[in-house]
């Protein structure tokens, strides 16, 4: 039976997978999910340090309105100075280099001027030029709230002397595409067969969001094709399969997988595109089956598998407060629809117009077009009911 959009989240984490924590160092653990908050092992900054390059000193001594001695040494980023600064003396500092105990200021380079050897202020400060230690951040606050990691996540625990970090465990992927018209771009291709393209996109996908996955094969439209493929699933915890999961003759994928012993609990959607999208599980796996034409692959993947491996992962996707998926914008030009029984997904990229940036829809043909998918900046969300939008309201916009 068919389900309302709404309804699918629920069921899908209601059956999420259980997966385990690893341990994994700086220089793999990119697009890794943290397994918790990470706190500071450290002060930022470690220690109190010049904002700039100029001359450390005393504040007191300004107020002696005099010329300061500039000591002979220089203290740079990385060197410990263990002189001391004395009552009417400066020391030349570079930016980020430690400040000296018994100085309070650093007077930048270009508000000086130098006259036998002596430091003349020529222009006041309006601070002292000091970060102090632990200003930025303290040992113990929260580094980085439990997310994905990026790259400048990484940077900023390496800054904090963390080489290792604690991360969910990603589940194993599988992906199979199905029909007889189906061939790979190495292979002869006739004029009444098409090339693989589906199972390549989720399979590049998951591999640029770090998520391990196998592009296994091609399966023939036929249950024994389908009933060898399930035999390759055992290492893999979640499979997909492309194609075939409609209610023609030869969309088999839902029959064989129930003969298979998977509880299906999604079989279709009242979306558009990816009306035929599956949802099963069985012994802690999970069993996808996506509608076979690209755009309504693209979406549901997007919409519906992506969450749910997160998910899997112990991060909440779709509901980041961090990281908004949705944003309400402009549309650009008038938007007309016949069919307005379903929640629409329509492909989209967004232009700069008369009030800002604003929603375009890109012309679309049907959920076939699979060139379009090269185009699609955003999705423009459109309502069960709504049939026509006037350029310039507003509408939600889902980013990828």
């Amino acid at each position: 039976m068919t389900i309302s959009y709404e309804k699918v989240f629920p069921i899908l984490f209601d059956h999420v997978l259980n997966t385990n924590i690893q341990k994994t160092s700086l220089d793999s653990c990119l697009g890794s999910v943290l397994s918790s908050d990470i706190l500071s092992t450290i002060d930022h900054p470690p220690f109190d340090k010049s904002a700039m390059d100029g001359y450390a000193y005393k504040t007191d001594d300004l107020r002696k309105n005099i010329d300061l001695n500039i000591h002979k040494e220089i203290i740079k980023a990385g060197s410990l100075f263990n002189g001391s600064i004395k009552s009417g003396e400066c020391i030349k500092i570079m930016t980020g280099a430690k400040i000296p105990g018994n100085c309070n200021a650093v007077h930048r380079i270009e508000y000086t001027e130098i006259k036998d050897n002596k430091l003349h202020i020529i222009k006041q400060e309006t601070s002292r030029n000091i970060i102090k230690q632990g200003s930025n951040l303290k040992k113990g606050e929260i580094l980085l709230e439990k997310k994905i990691l990026e790259s400048k996540d990484i940077s900023l625990l390496s800054s904090s002397g963390i080489s290792e970090v604690e991360v969910a465990k990603p589940p194993k992927i599988a992906i199979f595409s199905t029909g007889d018209e189906i061939k790979m771009p190495t292979e002869n291709c006739s004029d009444f067969q098409i090339f693989e393209s589906n199972g390549i996109y989720i399979e590049q996908t998951c591999k640029s969001l770090s998520f391990p996955i196998k592009f296994l094969s091609i399966i023939k439209d036929n249950e024994e094709n389908i009933t060898d493929a399930l035999s390759l699933i055992k290492d893999y915890d979640i499979i997909i399969f492309s194609g075939a999961v409609s209610i023609g003759d030869y969309d088999l994928i839902p029959k064989v997988l129930n003969e298979f012993g998977v509880d299906a609990h999604i079989h279709g959607v009242t979306i558009k595109p990816g009306k035929p999208f599956y949802f099963g599980t069985k012994d802690n796996k999970a069993f996808f089956g996506l509608p076979g034409n690209p755009v309504s692959t693209f979406i549901c993947f997007n919409i519906f598998i992506k969450p749910y491996i997160y998910k899997c992962m112990g991060y909440d996707y779709e509901n980041d407060k961090n990281n908004i998926k949705t944003f309400t914008m402009p549309l650009s030009v008038n938007y007309k629809r016949k069919d307005s029984t379903r929640k629409e997904f329509v492909p989209a990229k967004l232009v700069q117009g008369s009030r800002g940036i604003e929603v375009f829809p890109l012309e679309y043909k049907g959920s076939s077009m699979t060139h379009i998918l090269a185009s699609i900046g955003v999705l423009m969300v459109i309502e069960i009911g709504i049939s026509e939008i006037k350029s310039g309201e507003l509408v939600d916009v889902r980013f990828l």
